[in-house]
């Protein structure tokens, strides 16, 4: 193995193994990811540019191939736009820790550093039930039991509230979730006539552009 090749492997070794366990304080799954992200890039730089992998350096690495594993993550592997991102923070994240311990390898660093977090311009559907909907749903419960009494205290709670799925829980059906309620709460008040405005502080956004997402659902329903 040349010595270019044993820098970098020390350096990836002493990433994944010091660094982020003992320096950073990542935890399991995050250091899997890392992990799991690097073997990844360095098996797409062998393979891309025919390169051995004990032939591996930084020199085969710039911002070009960084480019195009994040392309081929996309169009060849199926990843996420988010999932995407996940893994070019990784990357960055070793070549930053790269030249802070060797200085030479800064500008190959900030060349890598400037690529951008990739946006989702997907739509994503917002799910919400309509009033008659709502009024079988609250009909579910037992009321004669306790536990119906307490699963339809807990949906009007949701309801009426708006709360959140880590402000409250109930037993109510899966499909039925936390943020279900609350959409349903803000598609309803907009539908019998409150400004979107109103519903945006109901709902606690603080930009109006999220709240807009009920907008062009209520187009498309």
């Amino acid at each position: 193995m040349k010595n270019d090749s044993l820098l970098f492997y020390r350096i990836v070794r002493d990433f994944l193994t010091i660094y982020l366990p003992k320096q950073r304080g990542a935890s399991q799954n995050t250091a899997k990811s890392y992990r799991d992200t690097l073997n990844l890039f360095i098996d797409y730089i062998s393979a891309s540019q025919g390169t051995p992998l004990a032939d591996i350096s930084f020199k085969c690495i710039s911002r070009e191939p960084v480019e195009s594993f994040l392309m081929w993550l996309e169009t060849d592997r199926g990843y996420s736009v988010n999932s995407r991102n996940q893994r070019m923070c990784a990357v960055k994240s070793f070549l930053r820790y790269a030249a802070e311990k060797d200085k030479i390898l800064m500008p190959l660093f900030l060349d890598v550093k400037v690529i951008p977090k990739k946006k989702d311009t997907r739509v994503r559907e917002i799910e919400f039930f309509s009033e008659s909907a709502l009024k079988a749903i609250l009909e579910q419960p037992d009321r004669n039991k306790k536990n119906g009494q307490r699963d339809l205290f807990f949906m009007i709670l949701m309801y009426d509230t708006g709360a959140r799925a880590q402000e409250t829980s109930t037993d109510v059906p899966e499909h039925l979730y936390p943020h279900m309620w609350r959409h349903s709460r803000a598609m309803h008040l907009y539908r019998n006539g409150m400004p979107l405005p109103l519903v945006a502080e109901w709902l606690g956004h603080a930009k109006m552009d999220t709240t807009m997402c009920f907008m062009q659902m209520l187009i498309q329903r």
